[in-house]
């Protein structure tokens, strides 16, 4: 090979890494700015319930136990630091659904359905300010974290088996079209804590108060020492980028709609509306990530645009374009942002229920 051929080589060789070592570096700067966080951050999540009963597993989708009243404590690990994002009580009903109100069979109702958002994750629950009757509907909470469009139309199901449903308000992001069946069950950590050995996400308290800190170091190591050995591998190191993970958000929207998990939830909206006619409503809930990108995501245009095919009434809550109705690093709802999602609901149902 000659020196020329060779001085070629390692150009054709080093250019993609220069150009990856650039782009991430003006990422950092950008996301940075922004205060856009890398999705690494979820790493060190570790979400924290008092313990005993918590999850009830079915075949399609989970709800909680009745008549439970929960602490959720919540804690990111950021610079080797606890940083505490919420710690409040949440209560459960007489069916297992996150409100204090018990729900009755012969009552005309009006069934929310959605994610973690209409659950209230991250204050207590928001769904509550509606009182037992709201424009003479008794007002259900089917609202469940982690959950899509498929899920919703399973714990629909589910309750309407049980409720005099008559009208269905749907609130959603754009991410709840790449979901798929989440199934989350009470785990024996959940139930005792001295059975939290391993690491996971979801954790009991300890019994002792002083215990906390030293219990979250203590996982917190585990996870530490697993991400370090996987570092040994090139590939683990990429996924630790922005220029990674952004690349992986556009290829999973590729991938999504080529296995067909979109196509699933948008069936599932379709199950919705065809079981409901003109009983139902959907609305938008704008995310912090939304409003710092000042754009819609991809996932809320193709709902929008269905939606606008379907003639189906699409509403949005905006959050006032406000980050601070959000609770930083997670990037949830605080209670003020509850509250306006609160006061946009009511008006949007004011207007077509009464």
């Amino acid at each position: 090979m000659t020196r020329k051929n060779f001085y070629f080589l390692i150009y054709v060789l080093l250019t993609p890494f220069f150009i990856f070592f650039i782009l991430e570096f003006l990422l950092n700067i950008y996301f940075n700015s922004m205060k856009i966080p890398n999705d690494n951050n979820s790493k060190f999540r570790y979400m924290i319930y008092s313990e005993g009963n918590l999850f009830r597993k079915y075949e399609n989708f989970f709800k909680y136990y009745p008549n439970l009243n929960k602490r959720y404590l919540q804690v990111y690990f950021q610079q080797d630091k606890p940083v505490k994002i919420w710690d409040y009580n949440f209560p459960t009903n007489n069916f297992g659904l996150v409100q204090s109100n018990d729900i009755y069979k012969d009552k005309k109702s009006i069934l929310f359905l959605g994610d973690s958002f209409m659950e209230g994750i991250g204050a207590p629950p928001w769904v509550d300010k509606f009182g037992k009757n709201f424009l003479n509907y008794q007002v259900i909470n089917g609202g469940i974290m982690g959950t899509g469009f498929q899920q919703f139309e399973k714990i629909h199901d589910h309750i309407k088996d049980f409720y005099n449903v008559e009208k269905v308000v749907i609130l959603y992001i754009g991410g709840d079209l790449r979901r798929g069946i989440v199934l989350l069950d009470t785990t024996d950590c959940l139930k005792d804590n001295r059975y939290c050995k391993k690491d996971a996400s979801f954790l009991s308290i300890p019994s002792n108060e002083n215990e906390i800190e030293n219990f979250l170091f203590e996982k917190y190591k585990l996870r530490q020492q697993k991400k370090i050995s996987l570092k040994n591998n090139l590939k683990y190191l990429v996924r630790d980028t922005y220029t990674y993970n952004i690349l992986r958000n556009y290829i999973n929207v590729i991938r999504l709609e080529n296995n067909g998990l979109i196509k699933k939830n948008f069936q599932a909206i379709e199950n919705l509306l065809k079981k409901n006619k003109k009983r139902i409503i959907f609305i938008n809930i704008k995310t912090a990530e939304e409003i710092i990108k000042k754009q819609e995501s991809y996932e809320t245009k193709l709902i929008r645009k269905y939606l606008a095919q379907k003639k189906i009434k699409n509403y949005q809550c905006d959050m006032n374009n406000d980050l601070r109705n959000f609770h930083q690093i997670d990037f949830h709802p605080n209670e003020n942002g509850y509250d306006e999602i609160f006061n946009c609901v009511t008006k949007i149902l004011n207007n077509n229920f009464r």
